[in-house]
């Protein structure tokens, strides 16, 4: 045998071929609106979509990105009027929303 078939049977041997992964796959849900609408209705606890909580009131975490100097002034509004700078936060989205209503989806 000469060196390159040596070498070329020696690499064969040290590097295994790669395992082939199944192939995964996501059930299809097939659920609008009026689905998600029903299950609210009966007073179900989940989300059949998402799997998450359906309730309203609950808050979420969020993270945002503001310019350094709009979060310099909301924190000296915030300090003169004796509020927290995440109720500017909550006024400004719920602004936003009230504004564009007509978008949403109706649920």
């Amino acid at each position: 045998m000469d060196d390159i078939a040596k070498k070329n049977a020696l690499l064969s041997v040290m590097q295994p071929a790669p395992t082939a992964l199944p192939k995964l796959s996501r059930p299809k849900l097939e659920l609008s609106g009026t689905d998600i609408r029903k299950v609210k209705e009966a007073g179900e606890k989940r989300d059949p979509v998402a799997g998450k909580s359906l309730r309203d009131d609950k808050k979420e975490p969020t993270t945002i990105y503001v310019a350094a100097k709009d979060k310099r002034c909301l924190r000296l509004l915030a300090a003169s009027e004796g509020r927290r700078v995440n109720d500017y936060y909550v006024e400004a989205v719920n602004d936003f929303l009230e504004k564009h209503a007509e978008r949403l989806p109706k649920l």
